[in-house]
């Protein structure tokens, strides 16, 4: 039997899962796994749209995890956990696998805005479908001992608010607490298992492979390697260029080009800020020029923030809302310990290589004052930038480096450009506009070992040259050949 509360009941019954029984309950829309969490599918949704959408027709556009759903009703502004794109119009579908080691009645409470299904063993247990304001159900089910699927699917339509919260009572148990997977999982000893048997655990068949192998089949495209091209005349940019203006070569061999853009992709940008003690007295200058400097991203573009010192913090994913970007960079404070530059910029390639768009040109912009330490290796971190095909751009202070890490051989070895910043002048809106003036150059990729490095090259034609004999050209010095499909 499902009962529905709204209004104070809704409220009641947040306030019941908050008081004092979140500790423990892990944060929610990380975009690194969690072993024996949940696994969220992200998509997007048409605007207008009245009620949950049939996934299977759609293509996922991110990933998220979490170990429990609790997110109390918010502003919509302020953006859902993991969400880095949208605020609105977009759907979850999150699955799972819970142990149960105490068989009985469970009742379950689902509270969303807007609407949400809950399902244990493929049989829906509460359905709180539709565009709404918060409204919680509730749901009972017999669980027998053992390992049970979960799923859960939720969309947020129109603003203005969101919300999205699973609460569970087990038997015997008078009152709901957040649900958290913590709490559902096998004994890590086989032998100790009451019930079923590891090998439940294996992975169960993705609904989606066959239409996605289906879809490789007839579409897939060939191996394509794009690379990001500066070039600069008079210190300018250029960008009147054609595919016969520019010689590329791949160990040495000349390539056919078979794609160039210029200005037309658009932008993934990771921002590196060292949030230690020498580069705090950028900061300010930053946070005043932040609305200015956002006026240069278009409306396809995102931007997240990466701060660092010892240790690194995502304040925010790939994100293309201009108020979510400015409050965070406004956040930003100096962080204690010495800067570990070479792990920041490792890190930020590899956020690169799993969440950015195919679509788009990635791009690292480390604000520095280039005094710190490597907690890698140089080569570890130059491989890590190569591997994730992505441009290091560096807003760095006038005076030399000190410590042992320095920057610039990184910005060099991507193909990216140095500008130098005091605490007048930090020029981010000058590096995402060189940014958007660069070229994309796409060529048939020749192969090679998984993991071996390919040197690349990129100069001028005969004929290019002597319309620009000054030009300047920027390119990675190599790439990472990638596991073949």
């Amino acid at each position: 039997m499902v009962a529905v509360h709204r209004c104070l009941a809704a409220l009641c019954l947040s306030l019941a899962l908050c008081r004092g029984q979140q500790v423990g309950l892990a944060t929610f829309g990380t975009t690194v796994v969690i072993p024996g969490g949940l696994t969220g599918k992200v998509y997007h949704i048409p605007a207008e749209s009245l009620k949950l959408p049939k996934f299977e027709k759609l293509e996922p556009v991110g990933t998220i995890y979490t170990k429990g759903l609790f997110i109390p009703s918010r502003d919509f502004s302020e953006g859902f956990p993991g969400i880095t794109d949208r605020i609105e119009w977009f759907a979850l579908d999150f699955t799972g696998r819970i142990y149960i080691n105490n068989p009985g009645n469970y009742l379950f409470s689902l509270c969303s805005d807007d609407g949400s299904k809950l399902y244990l063993d493929g049989k829906t247990v509460i359905d709180n479908d539709g565009v709404h304001g918060e409204i919680c159900l509730q749901g009972g089910v017999k669980l027998a001992g053992g390992i049970h699927t979960l799923r859960l699917s939720y969309f947020q339509g129109p603003r203005f608010h969101l919300s999205l919260m699973l609460g569970v009572a087990g038997p015997k148990e008078k009152r709901f607490h957040p649900f958290t997977t913590d709490e559902f999982q096998p004994p890590s000893n086989p032998a100790d298992w009451k019930y079923g048997s590891p090998d439940s655990l294996q992975t169960a068949p993705d609904p989606d492979a066959g239409r996605v192998r289906l879809r490789d089949v007839i579409r897939r495209p060939e191996p394509v390697m794009s690379l990001s091209v500066e070039v600069t005349a008079n210190g300018h940019p250029v960008t009147d260029l054609k595919p016969a203006d520019f010689l590329v070569r791949d160990e040495g061999l000349p390539q056919d080009i078979t794609d160039l853009s210029v200005a037309s992709q658009p932008l993934d940008i990771l921002l590196l800020l060292d949030a230690g003690a020498a580069t705090a007295p950028f900061h300010e200058r930053l946070k005043t020029d932040a609305e200015r400097t956002l006026s240069q991203l278009g409306s396809q573009d995102r931007l997240g923030i990466l701060e660092f010192a010892e240790q690194q913090v995502l304040t925010l994913g790939l994100a293309s809302v201009p108020e979510m970007i400015l409050t965070a960079l406004r956040k930003l404070r100096p962080r204690t310990g010495e800067s570990d530059l070479n792990s920041a910029i490792a890190l930020a390639a590899l956020y690169f290589r799993d969440h950015a768009r195919p679509s788009a040109a990635r791009a690292i912009v480390i604000v520095t004052a280039n005094q710190g330490r490597r907690g890698v290796s140089d080569r570890a971190t130059r491989d890590a930038l190569w591997q994730a095909n992505v441009v290091l751009s560096g807003l760095l202070a006038a005076r030399e480096h000190s410590g042992e890490a320095d920057v610039r051989q990184f910005v060099d070895a991507s193909g990216g450009e140095a500008l130098e910043m005091d605490p007048a002048n930090v020029p981010l809106g000058q590096a995402i506009r060189d940014l958007r003036a660069r070229y994309q150059i796409s060529y048939r990729a020749p192969g090679g070992t998984p993991k071996s490095i390919r040197t690349i090259s990129v100069e001028l034609t005969g004929d290019a040259k002597l319309r620009l004999p000054d030009a300047k050209i920027r390119t990675p010095g190599a790439y990472v050949v990638a596991q073949p499909l």
